[in-house]
């Protein structure tokens, strides 16, 4: 019987970090006075507001690869994105009433 000759090509391999992007971003309805009113009430009280729409961005092919694991955060958020899907979904919402 042969005996089976087997290279092992991962000797020429290096690790690289490619970095996929995910953005999402909730939009809410907020009943206030002013813009400022409306920023404050969400912020210091998320139940005030009502979601009425979410879109998320995924990022479906990077366009730059790190060879370094120590990468900056500003770097890899402020990437260009050039091939995404966007998902938009807008939320159904019924008002309920109490019956008696």
């Amino acid at each position: 019987m042969k005996q089976k000759k087997y290279t092992l090509h991962s000797t020429n391999l290096k690790d690289f970090y490619v970095p996929l992007n995910e953005i999402r971003v909730e939009l809410y309805k907020v009943r206030a006075r002013n813009s400022e009113d409306a920023i404050n009430k969400l912020v210091t009280n998320p139940s005030k507001g009502t979601k009425v729409r979410s879109i998320q961005l995924y990022e479906t092919m990077p366009n730059c690869v790190f060879t370094d694991q120590n990468i900056n955060e500003h770097e890899l958020l402020n990437k260009q994105i050039d091939h995404y899907q966007i998902h938009d979904k807008e939320m159904k919402h019924f008002p309920m009433k109490l019956i008696k």
